[in-house]
């Protein structure tokens, strides 16, 4: 329904801005549907659009959403090298917009181009293997929580402490995965990815009632969603697994209650 709205909009849009606004997000409809390179593709004319030097002290959301995109679709092709080069764009902005204000973007002085530019960084680290520097700016992401909590965008506290959990549930690194995803889901206790991500730290802890508890909360959250939603698939996929764990106990009652 999304993908149909925006090519009406696409239709009586008059600025280059709005259009590229619009393919951007057409482009993230493709990203959660898991297709990467039609996502890349959509992101095409919202790129070039946003390269023009008139953006580059830019620090808004916006116009460093295209960049921040295709930094995350670098990371799921494991292309370090563009997706350093998505990050090289993020600085040029806040390098530009220091030079003119005096004053560098940080946790305090704080922009929206800042939570894209940590996430992609600490995505890079994780690429890289580096989890010491991985967790030192997870917690730089945690420090601008109050400033990432509006309502306006999609990309607020429970999206990017859901992302940031998901990285560290690869490390092993369980309590603070656990403490982010618990700040998530109260600050919106109906994102499914949250309590899909809470459900395998769960199971991973062998706390198969937990697990079912917060999958089943996904589950509804998901009831209206598209079968090709990434989440929707992801759902689908767990919830195979604890029907597995069902089936075992019932076969096996002594050995799984061990």
């Amino acid at each position: 329904m999304a993908d149909e709205k925006l090519k009406e909009g696409l239709n009586i849009a008059k600025t280059l801005e709005t259009k590229s606004n619009i393919t951007c997000n057409e482009a993230l409809i493709e990203y959660l549907r898991g297709d990467l390179k039609k996502s890349i593709q959509k992101l095409g004319p919202a790129i070039k659009h946003y390269s023009e030097e008139k953006y580059i002290g830019r620090v808004d959301e916006s116009p460093n959403l295209p960049f921040w995109l295709r930094g995350l679709i670098a990371f799921e092709q494991n292309d370090s090298k563009k997706l350093i080069e998505m990050i090289e764009w993020m600085e040029k902005r806040l390098s530009r917009h220091e030079e003119e204000t005096g004053s560098a973007v940080t946790a305090t002085k704080y922009f929206r181009i800042y939570k894209l530019y940590v996430h992609l960084k600490t995505l890079n680290l994780q690429l890289n293997n580096k989890t010491n520097e991985v967790i030192e700016f997870v917690n730089e992401g945690r420090r601008i929580k109050k400033n990432m909590g509006f309502w306006a965008s999609m990309f607020n506290v429970s999206y990017f402490y859901n992302e940031f959990a998901k990285i560290l549930i690869q490390n092993k690194e369980f309590n603070l995965a656990s403490e982010l995803l618990k700040e998530a889901i109260e600050y919106n206790p109906n994102f499914a990815p949250a309590r899909l991500n809470m459900a395998k730290i769960h199971l991973m802890n062998d706390n198969v009632e937990g697990a079912r508890l917060e999958f089943q909360k996904a589950q509804d959250n998901l009831s209206h969603a598209d079968q090709d939603y990434i989440y929707a698939k992801e759902a689908v996929e767990f919830g195979k697994q604890l029907s597995t764990l069902d089936e075992l106990n019932y076969l096996y009652p002594k050995i799984i209650s061990r």
